[in-house]
């Protein structure tokens, strides 16, 4: 939760906001940040979602950053169903693949 302090500040002292909001549905400081104080220069998105609950005039996707290791495909033993569902419950969302 510190990002609204530390942002307010900056905002205060007029240093340009870079937000990136990782979540399919912004949290409650990017939305304060974003959406009441207008605080952001840029505001970078993991989910194009997020888009319809923030009113920045240019939010730019960039998706979520991950590691090579992690974003490398399954093969072999490892693309069992079981497998596959312990790397979710591993790496949890914001929202579920099925829902989005």
């Amino acid at each position: 939760y510190i990002t609204v302090p530390t942002c307010a500040a900056a905002w205060l002292l007029r240093i340009p906001i870079f937000l990136h909001e990782s979540n399919a549905f912004p949290g409650l400081a990017t939305r304060f940040l974003v959406n009441t104080l207008r605080a952001a220069a840029r505001l970078y998105l993991g989910f194009a979602r997020a888009k319809t609950f923030l009113t920045h005039p240019g939010p730019i996707v960039t998706g979520n950053p991950v590691r090579q290791d992690i974003a490398a495909p399954l093969g072999g033993a490892a693309a069992s169903e079981e497998k596959a569902r312990c790397l979710e419950k591993l790496f949890p969302g914001s929202v579920s693949q099925e829902e989005e």
